[in-house]
């Protein structure tokens, strides 16, 4: 829907797979705009989630912002003219596809900005005004951040950084540029030692590169290089994320396991 809550696109299942994306037109019908695949990574087609969808359309319902990996190896943030159907890619990765979670400005219903993951976030900045405040963000909490309905004419924003432990929601303040906490996701774990995580890239012995979250127990990495100051017992988990923390991770570590 577009501001003033008109419907302006749709998804319907296709009878031969895959998700119909359906145009209203001006005889109050539904039209075919697109076709998208069938996403192998989400089958519940969980809002957010895989590598492709609908993410929604601008306040004057004009343009179609969606991601798609239709004729490329990974998927893009599009823009579709929704009277000529013309598209234009906004935002790409040679590494790792967009995916179709994005900030969106709660006043215009443009795209501000989207991310993919490669060991860690990648942020990529459609309105590059904004980058300076995520470079900020990211100085003050040491990690990426997530933002929660925000616009780029808010003089303040609710943010969650994003470094593996327990979410803490917390107020930035864009003039002075400070943090002010507000509460944790889970406060019933937030006074244990949860650690962080880091990214790193290990590269196969084929050449593939792959992406990897590496979290140490607490007072193993004295020099901060990011490595254990000795060798410790390893447990390999391989993931389809995570975007999100998840407690076992410090359970591991508590108990002395690299993860």
């Amino acid at each position: 829907v577009d501001a003033s809550f008109v419907p302006r696109v749709a998804e319907r299942f296709a009878k031969a797979g895959g998700i119909e994306v359906l145009q209203r037109t001006a005889g109050d019908e539904w039209a075919v705009l697109r076709t998208l695949d069938q996403d192998g990574t989400n089958t519940a087609r969980t809002r957010g989630a895989g590598v492709k969808g609908v993410v929604g359309v601008d306040a004057e319902g004009k343009t179609l912002f969606l991601v798609d990996n239709a004729d490329r190896d990974k998927s893009a943030l599009l823009a579709v003219d929704l009277a000529s159907g013309a598209s234009r890619v906004l935002a790409e990765d040679p590494d790792a596809d967009i995916r179709p979670i994005t900030v969106l400005d709660r006043l215009t219903g443009n795209v501000l900005g989207v991310s993919s993951y490669f060991g860690e976030i990648r942020r990529h900045h459609v309105d590059a005004t904004l980058a300076d405040d995520f470079k900020e963000l990211e100085r003050l909490t040491g990690s990426s951040v997530g933002v929660v309905r925000i616009a780029a004419a808010d003089p303040a924003w609710l943010v969650v950084p994003m470094d593996g432990r327990n979410l803490r929601f917390q107020v930035y303040d864009r003039e002075s540029r400070e943090l002010k906490p507000l509460f944790p996701l889970q406060a019933t774990i937030d006074s244990n030692a949860l650690v962080a995580r880091s990214a790193r890239i290990v590269e196969a012995r084929d050449g593939l590169r792959l992406p990897c979250q590496l979290y140490l127990p607490t007072g193993t990495d004295q020099n901060k290089d990011g490595t254990p100051d000795a060798p410790l017992p390893t447990l390999l988990y391989v993931h389809g994320g995570p975007h999100i923390p998840n407690p076992w991770d410090s359970w591991f570590t508590n108990r002395n396991l690299q993860l």
